[in-house]
């Protein structure tokens, strides 16, 4: 690049898979370590409310990033 040229701009918009995207991916996450520890967790331990805490967290970004795609999709018309 030339000394004193503007540099090359790249068109940033916010589409609606992006928040649904973040959304699936953090679910994903939170649902495999959830299923590690349903499977490592003895039978009645207290481990297993960490395992549905893990699951509820996964339900809950996929929620949010199902509910910030809509908000995108509907004001981005």
């Amino acid at each position: 690049m030339c000394a004193g040229a503007d540099p090359p701009v790249v068109p940033q918009e916010l589409t609606y898979d992006l928040p649904l995207f973040l959304g699936g991916m953090l679910a994903a996450i939170c649902l495999a370590v959830a299923a590690l520890v349903y499977v490592v967790a003895l039978p009645g331990s207290p481990t297993l409310a960490l395992a549905y805490g893990f699951a509820a967290l996964g339900v809950a970004f996929l929620g949010v990033g199902m509910v910030g795609a809509a908000v995108v999709g509907y004001l981005g018309d």
